[in-house]
This record gives C-alpha cells, sequence and structure tokens, in this order.
C-alpha cells in the first residue's frame, strides 16, 4: 500500500489530507489563519505562515492516521489563485504576500484596459481586472520600487510552499494563467506583455505540467516535518484544478460548483473560450489540453464564514484531526436556516463583495428588511440566499459566454457538506447538484501526487479509485420559480446599494 499526501494553501485555511493508492482517506487536518488588511480594500500575510500551518497540518495528519511521514510516496500540492508572492534571489519573501482579493491594483488595471486591454485579453483569454495578479505586480513597481527591484521569481501560494520542500522556483498552467501575463494558447509567458510593461522575463517561473515532479524533499524540509529526504514533490496546481480533479471533472463539457472562501462556478473545455463581456476568467486544467471557464463569487464562503464567526462560533477551529475535534457552529447554523421558510420572510443580504461578479469596489454589505420577527436562523438564511444570488449573477455571467450549461454540476469544498446551503443554491441556480464524499481541493492534490509518480495509471484510473459520489441534491421547480422572482427584487437592492454606496463611500 502506498500513500499520498495532498496540501492546499486556501486564503483562510491550510488543508492536508493523506490517501493511499486505493483512493481511502486515510486522515485530513486544517489549520486556519487571518490575512491581515493594513487598509480598506487591502489583504495580506506573510508567506511564513502558510509554511508554519502545512508543517502544523501534516504533524496532525501524521499523528491521526497512524502513517509514519516517512511511508509518504508522493507529496500534491494546491493553493489560491492569483495571490502575488514576490521572493529574492535567497529565497526570502520581499514582502507580504498581496491576496487575490486585495484591490490595490486597481488604478493599475484601469491603465492596463486604456494601453492594453485588447492585447491582453487576446493573449491571456481573460477580461482585464484588479483581480488578476499583473494588477498587483504593476502596483508594487509603481509603489515598492525598492521591493519591485528586488524581486527573482514572482509565485503563488502553493508554489512558495513547494520552494521551501524543495527549493525549485517553479509553477504550472492553472496558476500561470490567473496572472494575465500567461499566453493561454501557446503555454508560455508573454514576452509582449513583459516588454511593454517593462516587467524583467527574469522573474517568471519555468512553468512545468502539473503532474511532473517538481523536485525531492531536502534535507531541511525533511528535519521539519518528519517526511524522507528524497520523497518526490509533484508539482500540483491552483486550487481550480485541484477541486475539478477531486470533483472528478476530466472531461469537456461537464461543469463543477467550488463552495469556498470565493466561490467558482466551472465548465471544463477543450479549447480556450474567451468571455467578450469581460467578466469570466478562462485558465488551463490541471489535465493537459483542458480549460475551465469560471464564473466566480468573490465573497461567497467569506461572508458565510463571517457570520458564523459574528453569531454561531463557540469553539476556536485550530484543526480537524476527527469529528469529535470539530467546530460544530456551522451545523447550528445550517440547522437553524433550514428551520426558516425560502426568502427568510422578507430578508435579504447582500455580501460584502467588491469584486467578481459585481466589481465595485466601494460597496459594503447590507441586509435590508429587518422586522420583529426575524430571528438569527433568518438571518442565517438570508446570508446562504444572499450568496446563493451573487452565484446565480455569476451563472448569469457564464452562460452569456455562449457555451452550454451542464443540468448537472458536481459541488466540492467544505461548504457544499451542508446541506442547507447546497439545496438554496441548487434551487436558486436552477441545477442539480452531485455530492462527493469528499469535497476538497487537498484531495485532488494528493490525486495528482499518485498520477504523477504512475501510481494511478490515468486521470481516468485516479478518479475511478478515489472519487466517491454520495447523493444528489434535486432542483424544485417550484422553488426555483420563487427564487428567480426573488433574483429581479435583489438585483434592485445591489442597484440602490451600489448607488447609496458610492455617495457614502466613494
Amino acid at each position: 500500500m502506498k500513500y499520498y499526501l495532498g496540501s492546499d494553501i486556501g486564503t483562510s485555511s491550510c488543508k492536508t489530507m493523506i490517501i493511499n493508492s486505493n483512493g481511502d482517506i486515510i486522515s485530513k487536518s486544517i489549520e486556519e489563519y487571518t490575512p491581515i488588511s493594513p487598509r480598506i480594500g487591502w489583504a495580506e500575510i506573510d508567506p511564513e505562515i502558510w509554511y508554519q500551518a502545512f508543517l502544523k497540518t501534516c504533524r496532525a495528519s501524521f499523528k491521526c492516521s497512524g502513517v509514519s511521514a516517512r511511508n509518504i510516496s508522493a507529496i500534491g500540492l494546491t493553493g489560491q489563485m492569483v495571490t502575488l508572492v514576490c521572493v529574492d534571489k535567497y529565497c526570502k519573501p520581499v514582502r507580504p504576500a498581496i491576496l487575490w482579493y486585495d484591490n490595490r491594483g486597481s488604478e493599475e488595471a484601469l491603465y492596463l484596459k486604456s494601453e492594453l486591454d485588447i492585447k491582453i485579453t487576446e493573449i491571456s483569454q481573460n477580461p482585464v481586472n484588479s483581480t488578476f495578479t499583473l494588477p498587483k505586480l504593476l502596483w508594487l513597481q509603481h509603489h515598492e520600487p525598492e521591493n519591485f527591484d528586488s524581486i527573482y521569481k514572482i509565485l503563488w501560494a502553493c508554489d512558495y510552499i513547494r520552494m521551501r520542500l524543495t527549493g525549485t522556483l517553479i509553477t504550472d498552467p492553472t496558476n500561470a494563467s490567473s496572472s494575465l501575463m500567461y499566453d493561454l494558447k501557446k503555454g508560455e509567458w508573454s514576452k509582449e506583455i513583459a516588454n511593454f510593461l517593462k516587467i524583467p522575463s527574469r522573474i517568471f517561473p519555468e512553468i512545468r505540467s502539473s503532474c511532473d515532479i517538481a523536485g525531492q524533499i531536502n534535507s531541511v524540509a525533511s528535519a521539519a516535518t518528519g517526511l524522507e529526504s528524497g520523497t518526490p514533490v509533484i508539482v500540483g496546481s491552483g486550487d481550480v484544478g485541484a477541486d475539478n480533479i477531486a470533483a472528478g471533472i476530466i472531461s469537456p463539457g461537464q461543469g463543477m460548483i467550488r463552495f469556498g472562501t470565493c466561490a467558482t462556478i466551472s465548465v471544463s473545455l477543450a479549447t480556450p473560450v474567451l468571455d467578450k463581456n469581460g467578466n469570466c476568467p478562462c485558465s488551463a486544467h490541471s489535465v493537459p489540453g483542458l480549460y475551465l471557464l469560471q464564473g466566480t463569487s468573490a465573497a461567497f464562503g467569506s461572508s458565510v464564514r463571517w457570520f458564523r464567526n459574528s453569531f454561531y462560533r463557540t469553539l476556536t477551529l485550530s484543526k480537524f484531526p476527527s469529528a469529535e475535534d470539530s467546530d460544530n457552529s456551522y451545523d447550528l447554523m445550517n440547522k437553524e436556516a433550514a428551520e426558516v421558510p425560502a426568502g427568510s420572510n422578507g430578508l435579504f443580504f447582500h455580501t460584502f463583495n467588491t469584486a467578481a461578479p459585481y466589481w465595485v469596489p466601494d460597496i459594503r454589505g447590507q441586509f435590508i428588511g429587518i422586522n420583529q420577527d426575524h430571528r438569527r436562523g433568518h438571518f442565517a438564511r438570508a446570508v446562504f440566499e444572499g450568496t446563493a444570488y451573487d452565484l446565480k449573477e455569476a451563472l448569469v455571467n457564464l452562460s452569456s459566454t455562449g457555451i452550454k450549461i451542464p443540468k448537472e454540476f458536481i459541488a466540492v469544498g467544505r461548504g457544499a457538506l451542508g446541506h442547507t446551503w447546497s439545496k438554496i443554491v441548487s434551487d436558486v441556480l436552477g441545477c442539480n447538484l452531485m455530492l462527493t464524499s469528499e469535497a476538497d481541493a487537498s484531495f485532488g492534490a494528493a490525486m495528482l501526487a499518485g498520477v504523477g509518480l504512475g501510481d494511478f495509471k490515468s486521470f481516468g484510473d485516479a478518479v475511478s479509485k478515489c472519487v466517491k459520489y454520495t447523493s444528489n441534491i434535486k432542483m424544485e421547480t417550484d422553488l426555483l420559480k420563487f427564487y428567480e422572482e426573488q433574483f429581479v427584487k435583489f438585483r434592485k437592492v445591489h442597484k440602490n446599494l451600489m448607488n447609496i454606496c458610492k455617495s457614502l463611500y466613494a
């Protein structure tokens, strides 16, 4: 029996999992952390926090599973895309990582749209906006020139952990395609974009396939983790690619919804598709030769997490080695929301979402329609419904590209395991959801480790052994009709809120 370790460096937590060559999950652990916000609209984190969280989750996984660290055959890594990590020639972070939802590159994005919009769009197959890596890099160039000049390589979250484990400075096509500097059709960094913006080509890391072996555990990492020196580390991918692997999305036309801090609704394609409306990014898949067109809701999971932390949480969640030690506050939130009728008795919630799918930098969150009969469960359901309306807007954007929308989506991510939230999303979007027994990018990373090592003979072999579908959530026609009417009202809430916030906060 062989064992593979997969780890996901997420926005708000590191999740690590061990699986065996039969596809069984042996253990999983989680360590939460909180990015800092030096100013409104900014978000960053010291990459060392990621590494320490990775070490803690590894130790917890080994302890819980009884599997020795020295019995791990390969490691797969995944993590948040877009987030910019800059390291110097000594492989030390030049500054804190700038997270994907940080909007400090808004002015740089406007400059790109005025000077290079069509060219960047054609090359990257992506719309130009401040979410992508390039505007953040240009912000550094303009506002922190000393830090910019100190950059030896730019990396993404899982790339940084791989560097700490192996000393290699590389990335993969999924992360590269979230940068606005990658030629998606050619599969290489765009010299044209870099030269125009005076970005030195030396800072771009080598691009390797997600299933390639990046390197081996070095002596320093071995001492820190207990992993055997020389253990292969697979290149891995951005979290969207790993999530799709974990969901079994390995063929064109399949769809997935990721219930994460940022929700992603994606459809796999045989060729890249450019959204001419500028809303939906297109990235490489972890599966070579496939692409993912994505609609996103940037404050999906973070809104639910904020509400949970503010009104439900009673335990401190530091790890997740077993069900007995888990935090039950999400379960309580789901239970109370399920007891409230659809529509939350007239209560609406609008997320504090300044990015996709709206792109309104000054907008704030809002509850509207509060009356004296509303209790905590009404607010919980309103939060679930509000996040679903955001995702509905993302689905509208996806549909506008002309691609065929699947009637069923595979739902992944921790939030998908909450039946109430999943059911609301199904009814609001008007699609069925298939749930899996395990729904996490770290699972996909572990699967990539097995494929990269050759123990899983193909992606199909990995999916057949690892992915287990457990239940199907059926969309209800009556509720779809009801939520379509509610969505029209929600759009009015959004329009009014946008105008109010512009007058108050712009």
